[in-house]
């Protein structure tokens, strides 16, 4: 603290770096998880009387299929679609 005190009232300079080798691409199930769990508590915010089971339900069927048709290995049941789930509820009830 008393290296900071002792700059009160001086100028400095700031440099701020950035290299686009700071950031790295990651694919997979450790990436897909956060993202589709806060997409869950979006869907679940909008639609409070839903169940846990239910939000995952409309999730599953209000995704974007990717790959092979179906759920499959690579891409599980597909891209996750927040507005789709949400407006199916709405319109269809929990769990639609």
């Amino acid at each position: 603290a008393s290296l900071l005190a002792s700059g009160i009232g001086q100028s400095t300079t700031v440099t701020v770096g950035y290299s686009d080798t700071q950031y790295e691409y990651y694919s997979g199930t450790s990436m897909a998880a956060p993202h589709v769990a806060g997409v869950a508590a979006l869907v679940w915010s909008l639609h409070p009387a839903c169940t846990a089971d239910q939000i995952r339900s409309s999730l599953n069927k209000n995704a974007k299929d990717l790959g092979t048709a179906g759920r499959d290995d690579a891409y599980g049941d597909g891209l996750v679609q927040a507005k789709d789930a949400s407006d199916s509820i709405g319109t269809n009830g929990c769990g639609n």
